[in-house]
């Protein structure tokens, strides 16, 4: 799996180092730390690349640009034209028309599946796996394992941890073997949903929502290439009813190389959907 790079330079190697990555194509982003006074130095360097970001005196500072940068995942969404699966056979569908067909069913049997104390161990062991040298993390997989009830799994996924971390990169790249092991929290968190979205009286009223996320051009393009076709979200999809709070996450349009800033109109009729819906202030999953 090809991943994008976001990378910090301290400035005295800028002339060293980024006149010969800044054409790499993993390389999305470049933040200069202004280690010894060479400001202007950077400036000018900084005319080389779109990629470098800015240049900062403060740490601090730059580590907050950089997760505000960051905190948009992909899309998490899979996009087929439905015109080629009902024309094409299932021995014959491609890679990716299989993948979205396979994801649909593998997510129903999960929720069929029971919950047993093997399952949730085989998730804690691919936690602390994942976050073996970040003490930060572990403790915080520790108090998850010995204070997890089932009526706490939205509040443990609404919280920036570890879990939120690998369920959706799980789910938002498809690996199966990694899907499989995150089933315990899975079927909670849908089963709270279902119950959570049984009792909200919101939910005949709400029609319009609205997401915002930075988008790789290529994702953006595949969307205007297949309007009226289907689309699949592959992880839990969080929204909000106000389109001013979508745009501050879409990045109001600021600069990345490779994205777009993107807000999305979604129109949802309750009594048509299948899947569900619930409010969780201040937003819809």
């Amino acid at each position: 799996m090809n991943s994008n790079i976001a990378l910090i330079i301290s400035s005295n190697l800028v002339e060293l180092i980024v006149p010969s990555i800044y054409e790499l194509s993993h390389i999305q982003m470049i933040y200069i730390h202004n280690t010894n006074n060479s400001k202007d130095k950077c400036e000018l360097i900084k005319q080389l690349s779109s990629k470098i970001v800015d240049i900062y005196d403060n740490i601090n500072q730059l580590i907050v640009k950089l997760f505000n940068d960051n905190i948009f995942p992909l899309l998490p969404i899979s996009i087929i034209n439905p015109q080629t699966i009902k024309e094409t056979s299932i021995r014959d569908l491609t890679n990716e028309q299989a993948t979205f067909m396979w994801f649909q069913l593998l997510l129903e049997i999960l929720l069929q599946m029971p919950q047993t104390i093997d399952s949730k161990n085989e998730m804690m062991n691919e936690c602390f796996l994942n976050y073996e040298n970040d003490e930060i993390e572990k403790k915080k997989i520790i108090e998850f394992q010995q204070t997890y009830s089932s009526d706490t799994c939205i509040h443990w996924y609404t919280r920036d941890t570890f879990l939120y971390r690998l369920l959706n990169r799980a789910l938002r790249t498809q690996n199966i073997n990694n899907i499989f092991k995150f089933r315990f929290f899975i079927k909670d968190l849908y089963q709270q949903l279902e119950n959570l979205a049984a009792n909200n009286e919101m939910n005949t009223s709400v029609s319009i929502m609205y997401r915002g996320q930075m988008i790789a051009r290529e994702e953006l393009q595949k969307l205007q290439d297949n309007i009226n076709g289907l689309i699949s979200v592959n992880t839990f999809f969080s929204t909000t009813l106000s389109c001013n709070v979508a745009t501050d996450f879409s990045g109001n349009g600021m600069g990345r190389p490779q994205f777009e800033s993107v807000v999305f109109e979604i129109n949802v009729n309750q009594k048509t959907t299948n899947k569900t819906i619930c409010s969780y202030s201040p937003l819809f999953i």
